[in-house]
């Protein structure tokens, strides 16, 4: 059996959508389009980032590289 990878956001992405004026769960939510709670399980790690998501933080937040990691 082979791991396949996934994405996970970097341990700094709250720190850099606050950097974009974005400092609360409701606040990214609203940047890239997504529930609130999404946002809080993303960055608990309780959940992986949808398509959806990955897109809009990108459009919103900066590039794929600073915001996600794949493992």
């Amino acid at each position: 059996m082979t791991n396949r990878p996934s994405i996970r956001v970097r341990g700094d992405f709250a720190a850099k959508a606050a950097e974009q004026g974005h400092s609360t769960y409701s606040a990214i939510a609203d940047a890239i389009g997504v529930d609130q709670s999404n946002v809080g399980r993303v960055l608990r790690g309780t959940s992986r980032p949808s398509n959806e998501f990955i897109a809009g933080a990108v459009r919103a937040l900066g590039s794929f590289e600073d915001l996600f990691e794949v493992r």
